[in-house]
């Protein structure tokens, strides 16, 4: 198994938001299934994965009013 790491959104704490993590692969953008959410969300734990490719993570954050934001980040694994 790989190693494990932490991956947390930064920002002012509002109640009531909703957060979305997804690791996918670069190629054909296969999801993966390496993520663990902790603290409600706001972060995630993630087993780095064995084969070396490039990913992406991306995080939703919306609110109860239906508004949404994105962020994503390149992730290497070599």
């Amino acid at each position: 198994a790989g190693e494990r790491c932490v991956v947390k959104a930064t920002g002012s704490h509002v109640e009531g938001l909703n957060y979305e993590w997804f690791l996918l692969k670069d190629d054909y953008l296969k999801k993966t299934d390496v993520l663990g959410m902790v603290d409600g969300g706001r972060s995630v734990t993630m087993e780095v994965p064995d084969k070396n490719a490039n990913y992406r993570l991306y995080l939703y954050v919306s609110d109860e009013n239906g508004n949404v934001t994105t962020a994503s980040a390149p992730v290497q694994i070599h």
